[in-house]
């Protein structure tokens, strides 16, 4: 049995993954990735592209109140339904980081840096 050890995502690496599911699927932000690399210190990779997908979710949410009611209504509905969108905002990712937390604890790192050895 081989045990890897990955470590969790450095400043450089966490830029690339908020790159990857936000730039990457056209959308915006109005903070700044530094912001975001510096707020999402101890995150995983995973946890980092749920914060992304959950920040997308409440701009959706809060942009379409009306969409579980026009599903609902059938796919007729949904086919002519436009999805509106709006640059990604501070108070979005506040939120989706008030949900998505990091899981990892300092303890778990040093047993798995013990693993490396």
């Amino acid at each position: 049995e081989k045990k890897i050890y990955i470590p969790l995502p450095d400043a450089q690496a966490r830029r690339r993954i908020l790159e990857i599911h936000l730039r990457e699927k056209g959308h915006k932000i109005e903070v700044t990735y530094e912001e975001l690399i510096a707020k999402t210190e101890g995150y995983s990779g995973r946890e980092i592209e749920q914060l992304c997908r959950e920040a997308i979710n409440i701009m959706i949410s809060g942009m379409n109140p009306d969409i579980s009611k026009v599903v609902d209504e059938g796919k007729q509905a949904t086919e002519g339904y436009k999805i509106k969108v709006r640059p990604l905002s501070r108070t979005d990712f506040e939120k989706a980081l008030s949900t998505i937390i990091p899981q990892t604890i300092q303890a778990d790192l040093e047993r798995f840096k013990k693993w490396e050895s």
